[in-house]
């Protein structure tokens, strides 16, 4: 069978996970390839692995999400591995970390960066900060061995030096010898399970989806942060839609002299909240 005629086969499919997207990704794997311009040469040819396409259809129709069939998603620069013990980056979290390397560009060649990656899951965060600015000391943390285990796989195979500790949340940053100037973070934050996907919530860890109250994990961070936080300080966190509100109050309690702003996704939903310390009078900007 050829691409050509499998494209057909797959376009004819009546199943609603079986779209445009997953028939790209699931002919990009059939033949080892990582995009169109290097498939297209190949439609009129056999399907490199027509087993490996049967077998990942099977699954995909099953419901399974096609990062996991294929055990691999993109995410900015960077291909991470991925598989059920982690959540599949979202674009949102692309976004987050874009806006973080752009405002830690001002900081590339300093050499005592000390980076916190908390709730790393597929270890995307760290890896992105870690391959961008290498000298940044950057550590990730997670509850999950589990989870550890897929993003220690994934920084070697960028030959990244990150130091992934196993522990609940901030737990492990509080025996640290050197304390963190950067915490960058996508914890839990989904209170109802009920608005979550059906894909998402039967194949996606729940422990790294829910919180009830929702903003509990932020709250444990903020009422911690002296203990593990250098005094001049960055934080970055992805966050849920409705969660400006809370956060603010959660702030004001827990902190004192610190700037905050809540930025917008692509969506122009807030969904994401950086705080810093003031040096100097110096804040982080929304833009």
């Amino acid at each position: 069978m050829t691409n050509r005629e499998a494209f057909k086969k797959l376009k004819a499919i009546k199943n609603k996970y079986v779209n445009d997207s997953v028939i790209r990704g699931l002919l990009f794997a059939a033949n080892d390839c990582d995009n169109l311009t290097q498939l297209i040469p190949l439609f009129d040819l056999p399907v490199k692995d027509e087993n490996k396409l049967n077998l990942y259809l099977d699954r995909i129709i099953k419901g399974e999400p096609l990062q996991y069939v294929i055990g691999k998603t993109q995410f900015l620069d960077w291909t991470i591995e991925v598989d059920n013990n982690v959540l599949i980056p979202r674009v949102e979290t692309e976004e987050l970390a874009a806006n973080v390397l752009k405002i830690l560009n001002d900081f590339k060649n300093e050499k005592d960066i000390n980076v916190a990656d908390v709730c790393t899951g597929s270890g995307c965060l760290a890896i992105a900060i870690k391959s961008r600015y290498p000298n940044f000391k950057v550590m990730a943390t997670d509850i999950s061995n589990n989870a550890l285990n897929v993003a220690r796989k994934n920084a070697m195979n960028y030959c990244l030096d990150i130091d992934f500790k196993q522990g609940d949340l901030i737990e492990p940053l509080l025996n640290e010898k050197n304390k963190i100037d950067i915490l960058i973070s996508n914890p839990p934050y989904i209170e109802d399970e009920t608005t979550i996907d059906e894909q998402v919530y039967k194949h996606e860890p729940h422990l790294a989806l829910l919180a009830k109250p929702k903003w509990k994990y932020y709250e444990r961070i903020f009422q911690t942060h002296r203990l593990y936080m250098n005094r001049h300080f960055m934080m970055f966190f992805e966050i849920g839609e409705d969660m400006e509100d809370d956060l603010t109050n959660l702030i004001n309690i827990n902190f004192d002299d610190v700037s905050f702003v809540f930025k917008k996704d692509i969506y122009g939903k807030k969904r994401f909240l950086f705080i810093t310390g003031k040096v100097d009078g110096d804040t982080i900007k929304e833009s």
